[in-house]
């Protein structure tokens, strides 16, 4: 049994402690990508164009249709828009306190990181080459960033990363 064990460890194959951990790995790369989208969505100031997202987001909720004041239809965005406007009816969202729709960027942008770790992983077979990718996403600061405001940037890297 000994000489099993050697064998182990001299293959590469890990054993006990660090057999255990490897489920969890993906996982904590998902939630440290969480959490610094959160702490971004909480402490970065409002983006110039959230107040243009809120109000597409707000005419969806009011009429259905991102229209707004000005007869102008409000497309950039409008998955997003629509995905939002629930909350806004709800009475969640209002300019001064973005942070509830902010989540739901942080959110998926957790998820980009979690996407990227499985494209990687199956691309090159190698969990290693997975948790280095995702780990990289989760911790971009422009991908952080953007998970933090009310946009549809966060979004766009998940369906890109599940049309794949």
């Amino acid at each position: 049994m000994a000489t099993r064990i050697q064998g182990d460890a001299q293959a590469g194959v890990p054993t006990g402690s660090a057999r255990s951990l490897r489920p969890w790995l993906p996982v904590a790369l998902v939630l440290l990508g969480l959490l610094l989208r959160l702490a971004a969505a909480d402490r970065l100031p409002p983006h110039l164009d959230e107040g243009n997202m809120l109000l597409g987001i707000r005419a969806v909720a009011a009429h259905g249709w991102p229209l707004l004041r000005s007869g102008v239809a409000y497309l950039h965005g409008a998955t997003i828009s629509y995905l939002l406007a629930p909350l806004v009816r709800l009475g969640w969202g209002d300019y001064p306190d973005l942070f509830p729709l902010r989540v739901s960027s942080a959110l998926f942008g957790a998820l980009a990181v979690y996407l990227t770790y499985r494209l990687a992983r199956s691309v090159t077979s190698s969990d290693a080459a997975g948790l280095v990718a995702g780990g990289l996403v989760a911790l971009d600061p422009l991908s952080v960033a953007w998970g933090g405001f009310v946009r549809m940037y966060a979004l766009r890297q998940v369906l890109v990363l599940i049309v794949r």
